[in-house]
């Protein structure tokens, strides 16, 4: 064999071979016929043939000697494969002698002007553009030049520029170019060009086309850049390489006016490639083969291509057919070469994992997909390891220093199958993610907000795997996003709380919409205010509203009542409350019991009104009349009710609680009292100016009598007399007479009696009781002659309830609570009664200290009438302010001048401390309830004041802190040592118990109402008169935060345990953030509240002057949340009413 292809008319192995084959002949056969002369070389054949073999050896072994002493390649392959030859690979590069020598001598003759100093490459991939830069233009310069480069401009052309200008700091330099990009042409780029300085330089820029993959801003800057440099600079040159699908960006720029084309090789150079390098290498080729590389080089990719194929095949010291075929010959080495490494990654990563590793490293933004560099480390531990196969596999390079892969050459996107397969089947997401790269380098450059993504761009960049700067600009477009979106939300929570009371179900739909956009905390909690029931339940104050009915029960032991605030009561006759229960209507507006008690009429003050049975709690006629001013009255058996009014005339009603009620209209009009007569067989009618009884059986008139205008009447319990109250003039006017009327003889007994409104003959029949609202007293007349027997003071209009036997009798004593008078032994038994006047709560939620309005006494209460307990207090004194210190269990009150402490356990008086003044309002306990403080007002009203300091181990005070004005609400820190002050005026003074004086003042803008603690002790929070509440750092005294929605003065303020949200409570309860002061919750309270606050980090309790316990526990859960509220979508017009995206 010989090195190389093989000529077919070669002639020296035919003559050897002939040669050796006479030789043997010779030897072998008798040589007398020869001709003499050759008789010789017959004779002497068995010397010269073997001389002839070892000559043969000895000149092979010195030719192949001789071709090892002129090889000039050494260190492994000397084909680079996939990768470009580099300045050191020159000895093995061929084929681009031509190329090389004329750009040589264009960069040496290009004179002065830039256009010509500037040298653009133009060639499509797989032509060895690279190559031809490095192992022959970079090669072929002498010493005299200095080379900056070769770089690839990338994603960062700046960057790319400095890295090949400096070797640290490149952050910096990349800035400073940039900036004097920016200066152009107002200043000439004097940085770059000192750098650039030298007797000849050389920029080289490789993949010049990746410039057209920045934003076209950053594109402009980097070429107006290079343009002055080789303006400034006249001994700079510029070689760059860019593919003809690029050059049309820049064709118009005058530098790229002279290109230069870099076309496919010939088949001579194309030889050239082949053979040269092996040569060089001391390589061989079986016959033939040589040939036919060069015939099946013909597609575009071939340089690439015969590059891997000759490296796979380099390893062998002659390149045989066999070895040829079973590489994959020119067209399919690649490709077999690649699926056997993916192949064998199969068997260890799932192959999505592979093809997403892949897919990484291709990029497509114009007519076909380009290579694109992956840094290693946006590669996750599974992609790094599958990137780091095809590396060692040569399919991969490394590139930046290491810091990051990228595919070997374009041509395996072309060449290699099943790449080229994945990479069509993923086209649009390819161009998706070019189209972010794009738009993340635009970003890049000046990071504006309004270069992010938003809606559904952004929805389908988040599903992209992305790396660099791509998932950065997608981060921060996702942050903006939520930023905006949290913005959005905010603002439509705002609305949907201003809807709460005008349509709660629009109002429902706007806050859900908000959390849609963003579960921001001002959404989340709105929605959840707005679905919000509290759970409720009701510490036992007997009536908090008038009382509308009442009625003995069965054994005359216990009084019923039903009053507006929806309750029933029951009342021992000690005038005990023994038990309470909820009416199906929270705030009738009338109600008339039937006389055993068991059943109610109900109606609210603009509803329908029904009649609810007490025995089994249900309604058994749901709806009698929608009229507000109708009147009932019961039967005395229960089972018939008449109904009358003034405009619907008369009705009655058979009351049936196993069947249907019915009723019947009664011929009767202008009715203003009725009356059953004791056996229910007749009733008697007060009209205007009449009293007619009527049958009611058959419901005829039996007899009718010409009066004043009747205002009340009761029938004597035998049934034979009226008392019949009249006057002669309005009602109003209260000129009234009481008339007797006998209705066996029509005889009259009459009495004047001034200013009475209500009649009621006691079932003994001996007693009547009249109320003279008048006079403010309950009247007991002798029935027999109308001699006055006793009276009661009292101070309105009340009901009059006589027990079964005529001993005893029910009223008012005022409008929410019951007294019962023993008619027998004059002994009064007042019930409870009466709105929280004060209160104060405990962390046990069933334990309440209270006074009511009616009373001036502080009772200890729970759940149940039984657990209440009186504490001793100062009769006929009025309590002011009342708080209960749960660390100690100690209770405290001011009495008109004096502070009063009590043991919550012992329930006895510990401390009585002397105010001096009547105004003492404001109380407070320290947190570990050992010091308590009061503020003491001087005279006259405007002048100063002083907060005064006991601890619960003196009597005397143990400090005093005087301000400037009559002052207002106090706080102590959590630290126990730092009492908050309003001075009344403008200000907040900060006083320290340890050190006894003033240690800071904060100026409020207005009054303050209240006063709160964080619970790091580190901020106050104050709510202000002029309906603000605002936040200070106490150290600094500087605002922190402020809240300004509010309506009207904010009577309760406390702080979340975990010091992040504040309570407040004006017309309603509201919960706002610390930090930012915005509102992120209302709630409506029902009701007057009396306190407010947390009591941990989930739980709010609201405490209503009715004595009704509001509890509620945030939730936080938008899924949760949007599934209760079963909200609708918004219209699309909604949407873009309350600020939410269309």
């Amino acid at each position: 064999m010989r090195r190389g292809d093989h000529h077919p008319l070669d002639l020296l192995p035919l003559f050897l071979g002939v040669l050796l084959g006479l030789g043997t002949n010779l030897v072998t056969s008798a040589p007398d016929n020869w001709w003499s002369p050759l008789q010789p070389v017959a004779r002497y054949a068995w010397v010269w043939l073997p001389a002839l073999i070892l000559a043969i050896y000895l000149a092979e072994h010195l030719r192949r000697h001789l071709a090892t002493r002129h090889r000039v390649w050494h260190d492994g392959s000397p084909y680079p494969g996939l990768e470009s030859f580099t300045a050191d690979r020159a000895a093995v590069f061929f084929g681009r002698d031509n190329e090389t020598r004329e750009l040589l001598e264009r960069l040496a003759r290009s004179g002065g002007d830039p256009a010509h100093r500037f040298v653009p490459l133009v060639g499509p991939s797989g032509t060895g553009k690279s190559s031809l830069i490095q192992a022959g233009v970079l090669a072929g310069l002498n010493s005299r030049w200095t080379v900056f480069g070769p770089v690839e401009p990338g994603p960062d052309p700046f960057g790319a520029l400095a890295s090949a200008l400096t070797a640290t700091d490149r952050s910096r330099c990349a800035r400073l170019l940039r900036d004097e990009a920016a200066q152009l042409p107002q200043r000439p780029p004097t940085d770059l060009a000192a750098r650039l300085a030298g007797t000849r330089c050389l920029l080289v820029i490789d993949q010049w086309e990746d410039l057209t993959r920045v934003p076209e801003a950053e594109r402009t800057l980097f070429v107006s850049l290079i343009e002055a440099v080789l303006a400034a600079q006249p001994n700079l040159h510029v070689l760059v390489a860019l593919r003809p699908d690029a050059y049309g960006i820049f064709s118009a720029n005058r530098l790229f006016a002279r290109p230069y084309a870099v076309g496919h090789l010939t088949p001579r150079s194309i030889l050239q490639v082949i053979v040269g390098p092996a040569q060089a290498a001391g390589i061989d080729f079986e016959a033939g083969l040589v040939g036919q590389m060069v015939s099946e080089a013909t597609v575009g990719d071939a340089l690439p291509l015969l590059g891997h194929l000759l490296q796979r095949l380099s390893g062998a010291k002659v390149i045989t057919v066999e070895a040829y075929d079973r590489a994959g010959r020119v067209g399919g080495a690649i490709a077999r070469h690649a699926d056997e490494v993916r192949l064998a990654l199969a068997a260890v990563h799932p192959d999505a994992e592979i093809e997403a590793t892949l897919l990484r490293f291709v990029s497509w933004e114009g007519r076909e997909p380009t290579r694109r560099a992956v840094f290693t480390a946006d590669l996750d531990t599974t992609g790094f390891r599958i990137a780091d196969e095809f590396r060692a596999a040569r399919l991969l390079v490394e590139a930046d220093d290491g810091k990051s892969f990228d595919l070997a050459h374009d041509a395996l996107l072309r060449q290699w199958s099943w790449l080229h397969d994945l990479i069509i089947e993923n086209e649009d997401r390819l161009r998706r993610l070019a189209l972010l790269n794009s738009q993340a380098r635009a970003w890049a450059v000046e990071r504006r907000d309004d270069d992010l993504l938003r809606g559904q761009a952004l929805v389908l960049a988040t599903g992209t795997a992305a790396d660099g700067v791509v998932a950065e600009f997608i981060a921060a477009s996702q942050v903006a996003q939520r930023l905006s979106a949290g913005i959005r939300a905010r603002q439509a929570a705002s609305w949907a709380r201003q809807h709460r009371d005008s349509d709660i179900e629009l109002a429902r739909s706007i806050a859900a919409a908000a959390v849609r956009e963003s579960a921001s905390p001002a959404a989340v909690l709105s929605l959840w205010g707005l679905l919000a029931e509290p759970a409720r339940k009701r510490f036992p104050l007997g009536h908090t509203g008038g009382i509308l009915a009442m009625a003995w029960l069965a054994n005359e032991s216990r009084l019923l009542t039903v009053g507006s605030d929806g309750l029933e009561c029951v009342w021992n006759r000690a005038g005990d409350l023994v038990e309470t229960a909820d009416l199906p209507l929270a705030n009738p507006y009338r109600a008339e019991l039937s006389p055993d008690g068991s059943k109610i009429v109900l109606g609210e003050y603009a509803g329908a009104r029904g009649v609810w049975s007490r025995t089994d709690g249900r309604w058994i006629a749901p709806t009698l009349s929608d009229e507000h001013s109708i009147n009932f009255r019961w039967s005395n058996d229960s089972s018939r009710l008449f109904a009358w009014s003034e405009h619907s005339g008369a009705q009655v009603w058979t009351i049936r609680e196993d069947g249907p009620c019915t009723g019947r209209r009664v011929a009767a009009k202008h009715i203003h009292a009725v009356s059953w007569s004791p056996d229910d067989t007749l009733i008697a009618l007060g009209g205007e100016g009449t009293v007619t009884i009527l049958e009611t059986s058959s419901w005829t008139i039996v007899s009718t009598r010409w009066t004043y205008r009747v205002n009340d009447l009761t029938w004597s319990p035998t049934g034979d007399r009226l008392a019949i109250l009249v006057s002669d003039r309005p009602a109003r006017q209260l000129i009234n007479t009481l008339i007797i009327l006998d209705l066996r003889t029509s005889a009259e007994e009459t009495l004047d009696s001034p200013g009475t409104t209500r009649v009621s003959w006691s079932p003994a029949g001996s007693v009547i009781a009249m109320v003279r609202t008048s006079m403010g007293d309950i009247q007991l007349l002798n029935a027999a002659d109308l001699s006055t027997l006793g009276h009661h003071q009292r101070s309105r209009e009340t009901l009059l309830c006589w027990s079964a036997s005529g001993t005893v009798l029910a009223f008012m004593g005022n409008a929410d609570s019951a007294t019962i008078w023993d008619i027998a032994t004059g002994d009064l038994a007042v019930g409870r009664g009466g709105k929280l006047a004060v209160a104060a709560s405990h962390p046990d939620p069933s334990r309440l200290a209270l006074s009511q309005y009616n009373s001036s006494g502080v009772v200890l209460a729970g759940w149940t009438p039984a657990e209440w307990i009186q504490l001793p207090y100062p009769i006929d004194q009025w309590r002011q302010a009342l708080i209960w210190s749960a660390a100690t269990g100690l209770v405290a009150a001011t009495y008109n001048g004096t502070v009063v402490v009590w043991s919550a356990t012992t329930h006895q008086i510990l401390r009585r401390y002397p105010l001096g003044n009547r105004n003492g309002a404001f109380l407070a306990w320290s947190q570990d309830g050992r010091h308590l403080a009061a503020r003491r007002n001087e005279r006259p009203a405007s002048g100063p004041s002083e907060v005064l300091v006991w601890s619960m181990d003196h009597q005397e005070p143990i400090a005093s802190f005087a301000t400037t004005g009559q002052g207002g609400p106090l706080a102590w820190s959590p630290d126990n040592d730092r009492l908050a002050v309003f001075d009344g005026s403008h200000s907040i003074e900060v006083w320290s118990l340890s050190a006894r004086e003033r240690v800071g003042v904060i100026e409020a803008v207005a009054g303050v109402s209240q006063l709160s603690w964080s619970p790091d002790g580190r901020l106050l929070a104050g709510a202000g008169t002029d309906r603000a509440i605002r936040c200070w750092d106490v150290a600094t005294r500087a605002g922190h935060s402020a809240s300004t929605s509010l309506t009207s003065t904010v009577g309760f303020l406390d702080w979340s345990p975990d010091g992040r949200r504040i309570l407040s409570h004006a017309d309603d309860l509201r919960i706002w953030d610390a930090d930012t002061g915005d509102e992120l919750a209302a709630l409506t309270t029902h009701g007057q509240v009396i306190e407010a606050g947390w009591y941990d980090d989930h739980t709010i309790r609201v405490l209503n002057r009715d004595g009704v316990l509001l509890t509620w526990t945030p939730v936080e859960d938008p899924a949760a949340l949007l599934a209760i509220a079963n909200a609708r979508e918004l219209t699309a017009e909604e949407r873009v009413r309350f600020g939410l995206t269309s």
